[in-house]
C-alpha cells in the first residue's frame, strides 16, 4: 500500500534538488589526505595501499605454500607403501636372521646348479616361485595376517631348496652313470 502510494505521487517527491556547489563544500570539508585530485589519488595514500594489499598477497602467498605442502606429506604419509614392511628383515631382527639363512641357502644351491648345466625348466619353476615371493612381500604388512603371509615367505624359501636339492641330489647320483638332466 505504501508503495502503491508512492508510485502515484512520485512527482510530488521529485520537487527538491540540492543547491549548486553543494559537492565542493563537502569536498572542502575532507581531511587533506583523501581528497580526490585530478591526476588521481594522493601518492601517500596510493602508497600505503600498495604497502598493505602487497603485505596481503605475501600472506596469501604464504598460506598456498602451506596447504600446498599439507597436502604433499599428506599424500606422501597416506601412500599404502610407506609404512609397509617389504620383507622379513623389516620386521624383526631374529626375521632378517631367517631370511640371510634362506636367501644364502637359494643362492649357494642356484650357482652349484648353474655350474653343472642345469636344464631350464628347474630354473623356470624357481622364477616361478620368486614371482610368488614378490607377491608376499607386498602383501606383508597390508594384511591383518601377517604371520600366515611369513609363514608363506619361510615355505617359499624352502620350497626353492628342496626343489635345488634334489635337482642337485639327481645331478649327483646320475653323473657317474654319464647322464644329466
Amino acid at each position: 500500500m505504501l508503495e502503491q502510494f508512492i508510485q502515484e505521487n512520485r512527482a510530488a517527491f521529485d520537487t527538491e534538488s540540492p543547491p549548486t556547489g553543494s559537492w565542493a563544500a563537502i569536498e572542502a570539508e575532507l581531511p587533506e589526505k583523501e581528497k580526490t585530485a585530478s591526476e588521481g589519488l594522493n601518492p601517500s595514500l596510493l602508497r600505503n595501499r600498495r604497502i598493505r594489499l602487497r603485505a596481503v598477497m605475501r600472506m596469501a602467498a604464504a598460506v598456498v605454500v602451506l596447504l600446498g605442502l599439507g597436502v604433499l606429506l599428506g599424500t606422501y604419509i597416506a601412500r599404502p607403501d610407506n609404512n609397509v614392511a617389504n620383507s622379513l628383515s623389516d620386521i624383526s631382527g631374529e626375521y632378517a636372521e631367517v631370511e640371510y639363512f634362506y636367501s644364502q641357502q637359494v643362492n649357494y644351491n642356484l650357482k652349484q646348479l648353474e655350474a653343472k648345466g642345469v636344464d631350464t625348466n628347474v630354473l623356470n619353476d624357481i622364477k616361478d616361485l620368486e614371482k610368488e615371493f614378490e607377491e608376499l612381500k607386498k602383501e606383508l604388512g597390508r594384511t591383518q595376517n601377517d604371520e600366515q603371509v611369513i609363514h608363506a615367505m619361510i615355505e617359499n624359501y624352502r620350497t626353492k631348496i628342496n626343489i635345488l636339492e634334489r635337482v642337485l641330489n639327481r645331478i649327483d647320483a646320475n653323473a657317474p652313470n654319464g647322464r644329466s638332466l
